[in-house]
């Protein structure tokens, strides 16, 4: 099916597209630890996503499988016609199908796809853990407001089927918008907090975050890990702050200890590796984070951030321009971080 819809295959490529696009299993040779891992990638985005993480815990001996969201990984107008329920059911049946592999599971989500799996671990009590990447408990003001915007036209039968359409130049990741998945992910955004005013997941969390995020609310991610009462919850957290918490199970890692031309971390480089063939410091992506090569700063900023920098640039009143940061240079850290979470709830 995904070879069907793509319309940027040639010889060079076709099969790293392929590859990137299509859900995944990666079997440890020698298997240490008799759990798994689902992998759940966020809206736009595809398995690829999350591959890098999946590569670093099945050299541990852990089985990974990673599941294609209904509507992703082929055409951005695939999701013109995909609601959050399907969304729902990819996550359910890829969770049953490891069920027959291993004794236990755990979740690692990205985006909407930690949302998906808050959702799936208050419902299964089966699930062993959760590891939240920049979750999506609720998307930022901006976003909320084009949704809005376009709900507003429909009434008035002005309605559009895109918030942003522009030509594909990423072949991991969509770069238009359809208004369709934002509504859809929207009302499911709205359903999972519904649910969180009730109950919460009974199992241990790690949560991964960029206080800084520029496309999901931080303070609401924070809100429902400080919610959450498990003792053995864990968030790690990326701030251009100068702060530290006597909760112990807070670890604060400061960009500004990095030394690198970074602002803060973007929304999208928790999950991504510095070696990674697309997105990292020797990316092909265009739009990779080439941070040793030019002058640009890198953090948390959106498209129309980077446009308007791009003119303020050419009008000679900034300095430098900001590009948003595709990787994540603490991505060792962070690994060692998720298999010690692991280690001690996979026993």
């Amino acid at each position: 099916m995904i070879q069907d819809k793509r319309l940027d295959l040639h010889k060079l490529n076709t099969e790293i597209i392929l590859d990137a696009n299509s859900p995944f299993e990666m079997v440890p040779i020698n298997p240490q630890i008799k759990c798994g891992v689902l992998l759940i990638h966020g809206l736009l985005d595809c398995p690829f996503t999350l591959k890098d993480i999946a590569t670093s815990l099945v050299e541990q001996g852990i089985l990974c499988r990673a599941v294609l969201l209904p509507g992703h990984g082929t055409i951005p107008s695939d999701l013109l016609n995909v609601s959050y329920h399907d969304w729902i059911e990819a996550v359910h049946y890829g969770i049953q199908t490891l069920k027959q592999q291993v004794d236990q599971i755990f979740l690692i989500g990205y985006s909407t796809g930690a949302a998906l799996s808050i959702y799936e671990a208050i419902k299964d009590p089966s699930i062993r853990g959760l590891i939240l990447l920049s979750p999506a408990i609720k998307v930022n003001p901006a976003v909320n407001f084009t949704v809005a915007y376009h709900q507003l036209l429909s009434l008035f039968g002005k309605s559009k089927t895109w918030i942003y359409h522009r030509p594909e130049i990423n072949y991991a990741k969509y770069r238009s918008i359809p208004f369709q998945a934002t509504y859809e992910l929207e009302k499911f955004l709205k359903k999972l907090r519904e649910y969180l005013n009730h109950q919460m997941p009974h199992c241990p969390t790690l949560m991964i975050l960029s206080e800084q995020d520029e496309t999901i609310s931080s303070e609401k991610a924070l809100a429902f890990w400080n919610k959450s009462t498990h003792q053995h919850n864990k968030l790690l957290l990326y701030t251009n702050k100068n702060k530290s918490y006597e909760d112990k199970r807070i670890v604060v890692r400061s960009v500004a200890e990095l030394a690198l031309p970074i602002k803060h971390f973007s929304h999208s480089c928790l999950p991504i590796s510095n070696t990674n063939i697309h997105y990292g410091e020797q990316g092909e992506y265009i739009n990779a984070s080439h941070i040793y090569a030019n002058g640009y700063v890198y953090g948390a900023y959106n498209h129309l951030e980077s446009n308007i920098d791009e003119w303020l640039y050419k009008l000679n009143l900034i300095q430098k321009k900001r590009r948003e940061l595709t990787y994540n240079p603490d991505f060792d850290f962070m690994m060692d971080y998720i298999l010690a979470f692991l280690r001690v709830f996979a026993a």
